[in-house]
Formats: C-alpha cells, sequence, structure tokens
C-alpha cells in the first residue's frame, strides 16, 4: 500500500486527490475555453468593470457580497478559505516532520514514500484552496464552478482519509494508518469534515431568478442550504410563527420559487407541450406525453438517482441487523466488523432512506405542481382557441352558452355520422388532471420496484439458499391473482366513475337551474332523482372498496404464504436451522415485498386511469376544433378571410356561407348555415342594422364576422372582412359581466379616463343605477352578475363596449332588456352620442322603427339564414316605422330580469361592494361538530367498540406472529438437534390465518357501515342546498356549491372513510409494538416518552399549521375554476376585444396563489417526516445499543424480536402520524360540507302545512299589506301592497325600472322574506307548505332556462304527461309550426339551450308552463325576446290553452296587456293603481294613463283597450 516505486504505484490510493485536481484542472481549462467563445470577447465583462470602476469601493463590495448570496453566504465563502489553508497548514507540518525522521545511516525507503504522499497532499490541498479564494473574487456563475471542482478534491481526500484513519476504528485489530501524529490527523479530520461536507451543506444558495428580466423576492426555498433543503430547515420561521401566532394568511406563505411561477413554467414548456404553438414553429406534431417528459427529464433523471439511493437504504437495515444478530449469536467469535457498526448502520440507513425519500417526494411533489399548472395553462390557451360549436348550433350560439364544450369530430371517411363526441372542459380541469397528476409515481414502479425485487431475490438467496428459490416461485406463481383483480377493479371503478359523472352531471344542472327549482317546487323530486344516483355509486363504490379488501389481504396472505413456504422448507426440506438472523432479517424482505406487491396493483391501476386521462387532454389539445383563425391545415388558411389591400378597410361578406360545425351537411335536426350571396357591405363610421324574425340567424351574423363561425367560401373569391387594426367592441345578448366592480366590468383592462367614464356612466343611463348602490360603481356584480338586474347588465356591457377606443362596435339586441324610456334614451344619448360618432356600429334589434330613423345601412335576414335585403333604409321602411310605432317601443320594451330591476340586492349591499363574501376558512385544528357529523352517520357506540375489540385482536395476532418466530428461532439455541419445526411452522401458520381472518371481518364490516354514513352525509349536504333561502342562493357561487358535491364528496367516500378505520389500525399497532419493546427492554420506557412526547409536540406544530395551508390551498382552488368558467361562458366578447393576454395573465396571478399553498402543504409533509424519521431512528439504535451492550446475554431469537419491534415502532410513530394527518386534511372536506349544511334555510315542510285535496280549486288571490324584502337585514322593496284578484282574471302588472314588480312575484312565491298575507284560493300562504304553493303556481322568468337533454326532459322533466300533451303545448307556442327547424320533442338541447336563440328558448317556457296548467300563472317579461308576430300568438295561445286560470303579467310591452282585465302600477314598491285599462285611462293624473302617452303607438293601445272593455 505504501509502496512509491514499480508499477503498483500508480495504484497508490494517497494519489487519488492528485488525480482528481489533475481532472479538475483540465474540465475547468476546457470550461473557460467555452466560456470564451460564448462571449466572442471579453468586452462585455470590461464594460461591466467600467461601471464598477465609477462605483466607490464600498459599494462594490456590497454589490460582490449580495451576489454570492449575501453577508451569511460570504462568510460561508471566506470560512472555507480558512479551512483548507489550515489544510495547507496541517499537511506541510507532516511533511516538515516526515522530512525530519530521516535514517542518516540506512535511507528509510517507507519515509521517503511517505515524504512522497505528503507533497502530493500538499499539492491538491493547495489546489484546492486556490479554487476557493478565487471562487471569493470571481463572478457566481464562476464561483460555482470552482466550489464544485474544489469540492471533489476535497471529498476524494476524505474518502481517502476515511480509508486510511476510520475503517481500522470499525474492525477488529485495526491501527489508523497515520496514528503516528494523532494530533494532526484528527486535526485534519476536522477540518475535512469542515470544510468538505459541513460547509457545502449549509451554506446558503445565492438568488438566481430563472428570468433576469423580471426578478421576484427571495424565496427561501430558492436560497436555500442544501442541508436546508434536505431537512426542510427553510420553513422553521413560516411553521413558529404560524403556529404561535395561531392565524395563518395567504400572505404569510412562504414566497413562490421562481421556478414554480406560472409565467416561467409557460415560457419554459409551452413550446414543448402546446400543439398549436409547436404547428406554429414549424415543429413536428407529437403526443402531449412526449412534451411532459422532456420538460421533466431533469427531474426524472434526479428521481432515478434518488430511489436507487433508497433502494441501497432499505437494504442496509436487513443487512445490519442479520450481521448483529449473528454477531448475538456466535458469541462474537471469529467476527470482523465491530457491533458499534452495525448498530450505527441501522440509524444510517433510517437516515439514509429517509432523506432519499423525502427527496424523491419532494422532486414528485414539484413536478406534481408543475404538471397541474402547465396543464391548466394548456388547456385555458386551447379554450381561448377553440371554436364554440355543438352539434346542434343554430342561430345564437352565445358566449354563455355552449362556451364549456368543444366539439372532437369523430367522422372519417367511412363515417356518416357528424356528431362531435363532446368533451367538457370543466371534466378536463376537474376529473382528468387528478388522474394524470395520481399517476405520478411511474420512477417508483419502473424503477425503484424492479430494484427492489432484484435485491429481494439477491438477499433472500444469500440468506436462506435454495429454499428462497422455493417460496420465490411460488411469489411468481401467484402474480396472475392480483393482476386479474386488479383488472376487476379498474372495471369495476370504469363503473364507478360513469356513475360518479351522472349524479355530478345531475347536480351541476340541477344547481344551475336551482331558482327554476325552487320557483316549481321541484325540490323533492330533484333530490330524489340525484340520491337514486348516489345510491347506484355507492353500490359500485362498495363494490369496489370489497375487491380492493381482497386485493390487500391478498397481498399480504401470498408474502406471508411464500414466507411459510421459504421456512418450511429450510427446516423440513433441506433441515437447516432456523436462526434469528436468517428470521428477523428476511422479515423485513418478505414484509417488503408485500408493500410492493400492493404497490404494484395500486400504481398500475392509477397509471393505466393516468394515460387514459392524459389522451383525453391530448385529445383535446390536439383534436379540438379552433377557430379558423388559429388553423394551421393548408386546406384550412386558404379559407381564412382575405384582409388584404382590396378590403382590408371593409366590412362585410362576399358570395360566403357560415355554419358552426365544419362538416355540417344538414343532416342534423338543427343543422343552420348562414349564406351571402354577392356583396353585403355595411357602412363605416356608420349605424348598420340587422334584422329578422326570431331565429333567423342575426346573432350568426355577428359572430361569422367575428370569426367565430366556420367559413366556406361559395366561389373561389368568397370572403369576408372585419379589419380589427382599430379595435372591436362586441356586447352580447346574454350580457356577459365578470365577478368584479361595475367599474373594472366597464374598463375592461382600460386605462381610466375620468371624464370619458363619465360621458359612458350617462350616456347608458347607468348614473341613476349607481346611485342606488351603496357602494357606486364599486358593487361587486357577483357570478354571472346576479346582483343586477337584466337591463342592468345590458348597459353594463354597453358600456364595456362604449367607453373601448374600438372602430367598430357590434351590439346584440342591446335594447330588448330596456324599458322603452331606457331605450330611447340609449338611441338619442348614446347611439347618436359624440363618444359613437365616426364608429361604425352592426346592431342586431328587432325595433326597427325606433333605430331605423339614424340607421345608415340595414341587412335584413329571412328565416333561413338568407340575405333578404340590404342597403340604406328605404324611406317607404322609415315611414311606415313612424305609423306604425306600436312595435318599436313594444319591440324593446322588455322587462328586466327574473328578479327586479333595481329594487333588490342592491339595497343590501355593503359600502364597500362586496356581495359575495370569502369562501368560508376555519381556523386551527379540525372542530369536533365536523367529525361527529360523520361518526354519528356511522352507527352507536356499540359499532366503535365492537370493531375496535376485533382490529385489537387482529394486530396482537400479527404481534405474536412475530414473536413466534423469535421463540422458534430461540428454540434452535437451547435445542439445536430437537427442534419441532412443523409444530412451530404450524403455529404460525395459526396466527396468521387469525390476522387475516379478523382483518376481514372488521374491514367488511366497516365498508357497509361506511357506505352507509356516505350516504347520509350527501342526503343531509343535497337537503340543506334544496332547502336555502334564494339569498344564500344569489350570493353563493355556484362553483363553491359544485365544489361540495365533487371534490368534498369524493373525499368522503374515499380517502376519509378509508383513513378512519387505517388510523385505527395504526394506533393500536403502535400501542402494541411499543408495548412489546417495553416488556423486552423496560429500560427504554422513559426514552421512549421522551421521544413520544417530542413527536407530539412537534406533531401538534405541523397538524395545525398544515390544516391551515391546507384549507388556504382549497380555497385557493375554487378562484381558477371561477376564472376558467368566467373566461369561457365568455370568451367571444374576450376574443372580440382582444383582451386573451389580459384573462391568460390573470389566470397565472391565481395559478401562482393556489401553488404557493401548494407547495408549501407539500412540503410540510417532508419537514414532519424528517423530524419523525430522525426520532425513529434515534429510539431503534438506542434500543439497539441497549440490546446487545447491556442485554447481550439474552437469546438472539428475544434480541431479533425487540428489535424489530422498536424498528417497527419507530417507522410506525411516522406512519401514525401521516394517518393522524391526512385523515384530519381530508375531514377538512367533511367541514366544508358542514358548513353548507348549517345555513338560512326556508320553513320545512310539515304535516299541519298540507292544504286540503281539493285545493286549490279556482285561481282567486288576495293580498293583504304585502311587505318584502331580499335579506334580513335589507330594506323593503314592497310596502303595504293590498289587492284582490278574482279567478280567471288577467292582469297586467307595470311601472318603471325598480318599482318592485318582479318583487312581488318573488313574494307571491315566498321566495323572499314577508310580511302580511296573501291568501290563494281562501288558504293563507303562509299557512302552507312551500311546495303546495309553488306547485300550484307557475311563473315565466325573462331569462328562459333550459338543460341540456331533450325537449321533452325540458317540459316534462319527471316523465309525468304523455307526448301528446308535449306537443300540444309546442304547437301552441308556434314551434312546431316551424317547418324549416324541423323541431321535435327529441329534438336535442345543448348545455344552457345554447342552440336555440333566447326569443325560441323563451316559447319552450311557455310551452312548459303550458303543461303544468296551474290554477295561477305568472309572466315576467316572458316575451322579451320575440318578435311582435310571434308574441301576438303567445298571447292568443295564452287564452287558448290557460282559459281559465289567472294570468299576472309583467310587461313593459304595452301592447300585450292592454285588452287584460286590470291593470296594476307599481311605483318604488308601492301599489299605486289597480283598476281597469280603460277606467286607469280615463283618469287624468293616471300614471298608467302616463305611461300609454308616452307610447308613440297610444291610439292603438286606447282602441285595445275600450275594445276589450266592450266585448
Amino acid at each position: 500500500m505504501d509502496s512509491c516505486t514499480g508499477r503498483d504505484a500508480w495504484w497508490e490510493p494517497r494519489l487519488i486527490p492528485c488525480y482528481a485536481a489533475v481532472l479538475s484542472a483540465v474540465s475547468l481549462i476546457i470550461w473557460a475555453t467555452t466560456q470564451t467563445r460564448k462571449l466572442g470577447s471579453l468586452g462585455e465583462v470590461a464594460g461591466t468593470g467600467l461601471d464598477d470602476v465609477r462605483r466607490p469601493a464600498l459599494a462594490k463590495l456590497r454589490r460582490h457580497v449580495q451576489d454570492k448570496g449575501g453577508k451569511v453566504a460570504y462568510t460561508f465563502h471566506v470560512l472555507r478559505v480558512l479551512s483548507t489553508a489550515t489544510l495547507v497548514t496541517l499537511a506541510v507540518v507532516r511533511l516538515l516532520v516526515d522530512s525530519n525522521h530521516v535514517d542518516d545511516t540506512t535511507i528509510n525507503h517507507f519515509l521517503d514514500c511517505q515524504r512522497q504522499m505528503d507533497l502530493y497532499s500538499v499539492l491538491s490541498y493547495i489546489y484546492t484552496a486556490a479554487l476557493f479564494l478565487t471562487a471569493l473574487v470571481v463572478q457566481q456563475k464562476a464561483t460555482k464552478v470552482l466550489t464544485f471542482n474544489a469540492g471533489i478534491v476535497l471529498f476524494a481526500q476524505f474518502c481517502v482519509f476515511g480509508w486510511r484513519n476510520f475503517w481500522p476504528l470499525m474492525v477488529f485489530g485495526g491501527t489508523p494508518a497515520d496514528v503516528q501524529y494523532p494530533g494532526i490527523t484528527w486535526t485534519e479530520a476536522g477540518f475535512l469534515i469542515l470544510s468538505g461536507i459541513i460547509i457545502p451543506l449549509i451554506i446558503p444558495e445565492p438568488y438566481v431568478p430563472v428570468d433576469p428580466k423580471h426578478p421576484s423576492t427571495p424565496p427561501p426555498e430558492q436560497t436555500a442550504s442544501l442541508a436546508s433543503i434536505n431537512f426542510f430547515y427553510f420553513l422553521e420561521p413560516f411553521m413558529y410563527r404560524s403556529f404561535v401566532e395561531k392565524k395563518i394568511e395567504h400572505a404569510s406563505i412562504p414566497v413562490l420559487a421562481d421556478y414554480d411561477q406560472s409565467a416561467n413554467l409557460e415560457m419554459l414548456g409551452g413550446p414543448l407541450m402546446d400543439p398549436w404553438r409547436r404547428r406554429e414553429l414549424g415543429l413536428k406534431e407529437r403526443h402531449l406525453i412526449y412534451g411532459l417528459m422532456e420538460f421533466f427529464l431533469r427531474s426524472t433523471l434526479l428521481q432515478v438517482f434518488i430511489v436507487t439511493v433508497n433502494v441501497i437504504a432499505t437494504f442496509l437495515g436487513p443487512i445490519a441487523i442479520n450481521r448483529l444478530l449473528r454477531y448475538l449469536e456466535i458469541g462474537g467469535e471469529g467476527a470482523l466488523v465491530r457491533p458499534w457498526v452495525w448498530i450505527a448502520l441501522i440509524f444510517v440507513s433510517r437516515m439514509l432512506f429517509s432523506l432519499g425519500e423525502n427527496g424523491y417526494l419532494y422532486v414528485t411533489n414539484r413536478v406534481f405542481v408543475h404538471t397541474e399548472n402547465l396543464l391548466l395553462q394548456l388547456i385555458f390557451a386551447q379554450s381561448l382557441r377553440m371554436r364554440i360549436s355543438s352539434p346542434t348550433a343554430k342561430d345564437s350560439a352565445p358566449a354563455s352558452s355552449a362556451a364549456s364544450q368543444t366539439g372532437e369530430a369523430t367522422d372519417g371517411p367511412d363515417n356518416n355520422s357528424t356528431a362531435p363526441s363532446v368533451i367538457n372542459v370543466n371534466t378536463l380541469i376537474g376529473a382528468d388532471i387528478p388522474a394524470i397528476l395520481d399517476g405520478r409515481e411511474f420512477v417508483f414502479f419502473f424503477v425503484q420496484l424492479p430494484l427492489e425485487v432484484i435485491a429481494s431475490v439477491w438477499f433472500l438467496t444469500t440468506v436462506l439458499g435454495w429454499s428462497a428459490v422455493v417460496g420465490m416461485v411460488f411469489m411468481v406463481g401467484t402474480i396472475p391473482l392480483p393482476g386479474l383483480l386488479t383488472k376487476r377493479i379498474g372495471e369495476t371503478q370504469k363503473i364507478q366513475l360513469e356513475k360518479t359523472d351522472l349524479r355530478v352531471k345531475s347536480i351541476t344542472e340541477s344547481l344551475n337551474i336551482l331558482r327554476m327549482i325552487k320557483m316549481f317546487a321541484w325540490e323533492s323530486a330533484v333530490s330524489q332523482r340525484i340520491e337514486e344516483r348516489r345510491k347506484e355509486e355507492l353500490k359500485v363504490t362498495r363494490k369496489r372498496r370489497l375487491l380492493e379488501l381482497i386485493m390487500n389481504n391478498l397481498a399480504w396472505v401470498l408474502p406471508v404464504t411464500s414466507m411459510v413456504i421459504t421456512y418450511g422448507a429450510h427446516t423440513l426440506i433441506f433441515h437447516k436451522e432456523l436462526n434469528a438472523s436468517i428470521v428477523f432479517s428476511s422479515m423485513s424482505i418478505f414484509d417488503l415485498l408485500r408493500m410492493d406487491l400492493v404497490a404494484i396493483t395500486r400504481d398500475l391501476n392509477s397509471m393505466i386511469n393516468a394515460k387514459i386521462s392524459l389522451d383525453r387532454v391530448d385529445n383535446f389539445l390536439r383534436k379540438t376544433p379552433l377557430l379558423d383563425a388559429f388553423e394551421t391545415d393548408p386546406d384550412d388558411l386558404s379559407l381564412l378571410p382575405h384582409d388584404d389591400l382590396d378590403h382590408s378597410n371593409v366590412i362585410g361578406f362576399h358570395n360566403a356561407t357560415f355554419a358552426w360545425d365544419r362538416k355540417a351537411d344538414g343532416s342534423n335536426s338543427r343543422n343552420f348555415r348562414l349564406t351571402f350571396e354577392g356583396d353585403v357591405i355595411f357602412k363605416r363610421g356608420g349605424i348598420n342594422l340587422i334584422i329578422g324574425p326570431t331565429g333567423c340567424g342575426k346573432t350568426s351574423l355577428l359572430m361569422a364576422l367575428l370569426g367565430e363561425m366556420h367559413f366556406q367560401p361559395l366561389s373561389p373569391y368568397g370572403w369576408y372582412s372585419l379589419p380589427r387594426k382599430g379595435g372591436v367592441a362586441f356586447a352580447v345578448q346574454e350580457s356577459w359581466v365578470m365577478n368584479a366592480t361595475i367599474k373594472d366590468n366597464i374598463l375592461f383592462g382600460c386605462d381610466f379616463d375620468e371624464q370619458r367614464y363619465k360621458s359612458v356612466l350617462q350616456q347608458c343611463a347607468l348614473e341613476p343605477d349607481l346611485a342606488i348602490f351603496a357602494a357606486g360603481d364599486e358593487t361587486e356584480v357577483g357570478e354571472k352578475g346576479i346582483t343586477l338586474s337584466g337591463g342592468q347588465k345590458a348597459r353594463i356591457t354597453l358600456a364595456r363596449a362604449i367607453y373601448s377606443k374600438a372602430e367598430v362596435i357590434l351590439l346584440d339586441d342591446i335594447l330588448s332588456a330596456l324599458d322603452v324610456h331606457t331605450a330611447k334614451w340609449i338611441v338619442e344619448r348614446c347611439l347618436q352620442g359624440e363618444l359613437v360618432r365616426h364608429r361604425t356600429v352592426i346592431l342586431v334589434t328587432h325595433a326597427v322603427p325606433l333605430v331605423g330613423p339614424i340607421a345608415d345601412y340595414i341587412t335584413e335576414l329571412d328565416g333561413y339564414g338568407q340575405v333578404k335585403s340590404h342597403g340604406p333604409p328605404a324611406k317607404e321602411l322609415i315611414e311606415s316605422a313612424k305609423q306604425a310605432q306600436k312595435e318599436p317601443q313594444d319591440g324593446l320594451q322588455n322587462g328586466h330580469e327574473i328578479h327586479d330591476a333595481l329594487d333588490e340586492k342592491p339595497h343590501g349591499q355593503k359600502a364597500d361592494g362586496k356581495l359575495l363574501i370569502d369562501e368560508e376558512r376555519a381556523q386551527g385544528r379540525l372542530k369536533w361538530a365536523a367529525m361527529e357529523l360523520m361518526l354519528s352517520s356511522y352507527g352507536g357506540v356499540v359499532f366503535w367498540m365492537l370493531l375496535a375489540a376485533i382490529l385489537f385482536a387482529s394486530q396482537l395476532s400479527d404481534i405474536l406472529l412475530t414473536w413466534w418466530l423469535g421463540a422458534w428461532a430461540s428454540a434452535y439455541e437451547t435445542q439445536p438437534k430437537a427442534v419441532p419445526a412443523a409444530y412451530y411452522l404450524g403455529i404460525f401458520i395459526a396466527f396468521s390465518l387469525t390476522y387475516t381472518g379478523l382483518s376481514m371481518v372488521g374491514n367488511i364490516g366497516y365498508i357497509y357501515r361506511s357506505m352507509r354514513a356516505c350516504q347520509r352525509v350527501h342526503e343531509l349536504l343535497m337537503e340543506s342546498v334544496m332547502g336555502a333561502t334564494l339569498r344564500w342562493i344569489d350570493t353563493t357561487p355556484r362553483g363553491r356549491i359544485i365544489s361540495r358535491f365533487t371534490q368534498d364528496i369524493r373525499d368522503v367516500d374515499g380517502p376519509l372513510t378509508q383513513w378512519f378505520i387505517v388510523f385505527i389500525g395504526r394506533s393500536l399497532q403502535m400501542v402494541l409494538k411499543f408495548s412489546a419493546v417495553m416488556v423486552g427492554s423496560p429500560v427504554m420506557l422513559v426514552p421512549g416518552l421522551v421521544i413520544a412526547v417530542i413527536g407530539f409536540s412537534i406533531g401538534q406544530v405541523y397538524l395545525y399549521v398544515q390544516m391551515g395551508v391546507k384549507r388556504i390551498r382549497s380555497n385557493w382552488k375554487s378562484p381558477i375554476y371561477n376564472h376558467f368558467s368566467a373566461t369561457i361562458a365568455g370568451v367571444v366578447s374576450i376574443r372580440a376585444y382582444g383582451a386573451q393576454e389580459a384573462f391568460t395573465l390573470e389566470l397565472f396571478k391565481r395559478l401562482d396563489a393556489y401553488s404557493a399553498p401548494s407547495r408549501c402543504f407539500q412540503n410540510l409533509h417532508r419537514w414532519i417526516a424528517s423530524r419523525v424519521d430522525t426520532l425513529g431512528a434515534l429510539f431503534a439504535t438506542g434500543v439497539a445499543v441497549y440490546l446487545v451492550y447491556f442485554k447481550g446475554h439474552e437469546a438472539a431469537g428475544k434480541t431479533g424480536f425487540s428489535l424489530t419491534m422498536a424498528i417497527g415502532f419507530a417507522g410506525m410513530i411516522l406512519w401514525w402520524m401521516r394517518t393522524a394527518n391526512s385523515m384530519e386534511v381530508t375531514a377538512n372536506s367533511l367541514e366544508r360540507i358542514r358548513d353548507y349544511i348549517d345555513i338560512d334555510h326556508e320553513p320545512k315542510r310539515s304535516k299541519a302545512g298540507e292544504p286540503p285535496a281539493y285545493w286549490p280549486a279556482s285561481g282567486a288571490i288576495r293580498v293583504e299589506k304585502l311587505s318584502a324584502k331580499y335579506s334580513e337585514e335589507s330594506p323593503l322593496v314592497l310596502q303595504d301592497v293590498t289587492f284582490e284578484v278574482q279567478s280567471g282574471e288577467r292582469v297586467g302588472i307595470v311601472g318603471r325600472t325598480g318599482s318592485g314588480k318582479s318583487t312581488l312575484a318573488l313574494s307571491l312565491l315566498r321566495l323572499i322574506p314577508t310580511t302580511g298575507e296573501v291568501y290563494f284560493d281562501g288558504l293563507p300562504t303562509s299557512s302552507l307548505n312551500l311546495d303546495a304553493i309553488r306547485g300550484n303556481l307557475t311563473i315565466i322568468p325573462q331569462e328562459p332556462v333550459l338543460v341540456s337533454g331533450n325537449l321533452r326532459s325540458n317540459l316534462d322533466p319527471f316523465g309525468q304527461e304523455d307526448d301528446a300533451v308535449l306537443n300540444d303545448a309546442l304547437r301552441s307556442t308556434g314551434l312546431l309550426d316551424r317547418g324549416e327547424n324541423n323541431i321535435s320533442l327529441d329534438t336535442v338541447v345543448s348545455d344552457a339551450g345554447g342552440n336555440f336563440s333566447v326569443g325560441e328558448r323563451q316559447l319552450i317556457a311557455l310551452a312548459r308552463a303550458i303543461v303544468r296548467n296551474t290554477r295561477l300563472l305568472l309572466l315576467d317579461e316572458a316575451t322579451a325576446s320575440v318578435d311582435h308576430e310571434t308574441d301576438d300568438i303567445i298571447q292568443a295561445s295564452i287564452r287558448r290553452e290557460l282559459k281559465g286560470a289567472t294570468l299576472l303579467t309583467i310587461a313593459h310591452r304595452l301592447r300585450t296587456i292592454m285588452d287584460y282585465d286590470k291593470i296594476m302600477v307599481l311605483d318604488a314598491g308601492k301599489l299605486i293603481e289597480f283598476d281597469t285599462p280603460v277606467a286607469l285611462l280615463e283618469k287624468k293624473d293616471s300614471l298608467f294613463r302616463n305611461l300609454v302617452e308616452e307610447s308613440g303607438d297610444r291610439d292603438d293601445l286606447k282602441a285595445i283597450a275600450r275594445q276589450a272593455g266592450t266585448s
């Protein structure tokens, strides 16, 4: 070893640091050369130097220190230089001392060789010191390279030193090689450890932003040292501050690292994964999985390295136990390694495994968060590009409908079907992304599992010989069994997901129409239908859980059976002794194989599901139909609008046809085409009208201009053009508003110009509305503008378009939601105002007489989507409009909304304008009330006591099984030749069967009870939401409610109920293992209690903080989904305004706000794991020390049992804490559910509230001093209203905006708090059940609500009527007379009825009312969006089909109600007038008369009233 001559000299270990230094120097030279070439010249560096020269010396030093990571990091750099300088000094001293020992008489060859080695050591230390010193003064990039190279050399030096001086201490009879200089030797060891290990571990990292142009506050994680990252010390300040302050807010969570931020992820990952961007860049199209693999390549390689270390650490423990017990068996005779080495190896193995596992999970969870972020970005970006189409798209495919869907064309060359398979974006982000994330353990599955299996085979064959082969053959032969069960579980899970989808779809649709459900008293029927689907879902869930139970037991039985076969063969066939070293080391390996078997079945199923979901997301990204502007296919590029020099300033069409579906062939009954033959050119700088009957394609024309429809030229030179250079603004018919303030909705990202803003408010008639709101324009509009009336939403949407600087303004029937006075104001002050002058306006309207006189161009469509006429308005048209103004104001005098205009929720606004309160978030630990909700649903105390007793007996059997193996092994020490192996084997089998049987019985009983509990919790939640007040419904976003029925119920069904029984089992297991350790080592009671107290204290901090972060994380997920929903709902408007980038940036903000608690949440798991693992390793090591050095006289079997229990208990501490935490964290979903059970409810149904069987015999209604408000804290909006309506009378309700008309309708239905009394057919409604009132009273709202399905299911949701009745109802509304539309009961209805125009939806709602055929009918602006001919048909149908029913009609269209029996006039919430139309017209100071006089068709209105009065 010390030879310095000959061939062996080059293999001298002490030369290794020199070799490392030479290689390092070569690599540094190569690196410096490449860097010089990259720079091209040193000009850049020189420039920097000149800038530095101008700075003061102190400032330059501060800047330099900051670049190195700050004062702390720089101090460590200096300390490392000093420590390596000390090492140089020590090496020189050794060289000098060795030089003084030369023998003068005989040259000692050894000492001469020693001096050479000392010299080499001096050179290597000088090299490292020089590198560290240079690293102090160069730039940070070079510093990392230099310190890395120096660290490699130091590490080599340390390894050589350890081999020479540490290893001899580990073996019997060894002596350190450098023992002749103990002072120098051990001082060198200390400085080597300091400079080569400690400092590199604890030195903080300098902050280097991922995007230098956009640096952020240095994140703690990004600047943490290596030790801090591995032990998660960077979380300590946040952890203890949060625990002490007992409050956790989002702002207190550690700053998100640069590499976790959405903008940086998009910058790096977008080109790799986004198929559209890859096509734009000319890159090859590929599956999404390849993009993910490329992006996460470095992380994957790091995971592979970590799991390899994990496998090594996993087997170090069994090896140490085997060698330690073998040492005890032979009494130390012939042992090479000292026993403390094996004890230390037990500690090292556990710590190394802990570090490896935490490191692996840290990287995995980072990949988890990044993947979720990237997939959400990709889906969002694609949603902004996708075509809003459905197989049933027709006239108005509004921005608010069908937008959550996209069609995926399935027809091939031989496929005649044109119906696409519909993918719902909400399903992708709510179901498929979680499924993809569940498959994240692919590195563990494909790398760690095979390595563990190979290592297990090697270990078992080494320890047990050929008997292990017999057992392994059995294991291999039974591998298909778990596979078959896994396949069956997968099939069952697929069915379960289908059942869950059906339930969630029903719930989602029900919540979207919850107002209508309450109005029609459908709560009971809807709840019953949903609960039936819930029972079907839980039935399949129970089946899956039972299969999983069989799978888990099989995963335990197979390794145990293999163990029985192996031990039996070892003792009975090969007649070998089964000593303690073999038993207790092999047991852990068999247990590892058991866990691997479970992991195979679990992870394989997860990865299969992940692949399916990944294919769905990839399908969405690559095959979703895009707008023509985003198509890159050459065939499609030829169809793009020609916006060239010929007509770049032209707005119009030439020989063009448009369809919602690209391959529309007319086979679909609702397929629609818009056709332009020749030129249709709109006038620039003027007002252009689009007119035509209901459902003719007016909205589609605007969509075609915006590029939302698929363009197909009728001739080679066909084109359409809408120049966007000057900007485009768009106001949709179904007004789209964001969940923000009124001001933000109007500005829509534009700069604030106070003068322009005030002009817009004035011209759009918004000033009176804002005066009513306490917070003015800072009032939040709520989800879907719930705080606003229909008219207010329309005017805010209009104001947004007017405020913008866009040269082209597209307005889709904005006047339909306005009363006559407001409509006139808009036409005169807005459309003819200064802000619109010289801008091009294209307006869809029915109000031709009102807008016609100011129009410059009119395009009229027929009922088939073709242009009937176009050009400047004819004089005859204008004249006829002026004379026949009965339609103008009637056509635009439409009501405000399903609730009232200005008289509802605004009065209840707080001064800050907030309507929607922040989502509920409890503080502190989980409340007992939430757990009690679940536990009480299982059964009484007897059930839990019986379950605990069964599980206790089961776990005790498992402990006794291990103890029996120890007794079997001990028998060979006392009577090696007469051990009855068959007897011991039989008892072992008996314990195994007992454990399996008791476990099966307890789990089966628990599964059945848990399903009953899940059903009960769902029933309570459904009952609560269905019984909620209208105020709660309006102020609670649908997304929050849906999340309770989806994610939270999913947690209750799955993880929560599973964690309950796991927690009980692990608690009992930990207590029993600790007791077993105490029986064998009672002296360890005090250390064990100390460990328990420390672990409990740390656990309290962890559980408190982690629960708070989990709540924040849960609450910040909803804003992402809400942003998705709002964006997709308004995607047409967003694209029209060109606001895609702004909405993408808002998504980034929300994703980052979610990622911060999500990353912190995952890191907290690792924080507690590292600490508990350390405590467990210390406890197990302490037990091992005690058993070996203080109880070494005991049999190895007993020692092995105690040691196994100690190690098991040490590992169980973390598992128990994880289980407790997982249960508590998952129970947060239970807490959220309970919050929605404990809400304001309407009065429940009672026996006393049931009306007589004959009731109602008539539609008579009497109201006495009725007052109403929208919430208990809001002011009255109806005051002391008293009137009486006889059965069969028709009463019209009129009044200006905000007078309380719709409020009266809601009051009659008892949907809002009221005082006074309402008598319906003689009975006071306050004494009746709500379903009795609402079931016998029908309301037709202004905003008609349809659900996906067909017309049959919309007219008769519960199948109570036959088709003849339904067809008669459709025929009465005139829908069946539209031959070109081929409407029937089987006609498909898309989401929200998006394939029908608004007017058609109102007709369907009217048909639904006719089917109900109640005694009292309320029409709240039910004909607002239909033309006057259709309105006449509707009124005639009502008179004919609902003859004898009492009719209350809220209307702005006076012509509709002039022939009614009575007119009710409301003003400011009070009943002003109530009499016949004729009587009110004759009254001079009548408000109704004033309304008629202000109307342009007053003569006709008076004639209608008089004619009706005389008939």
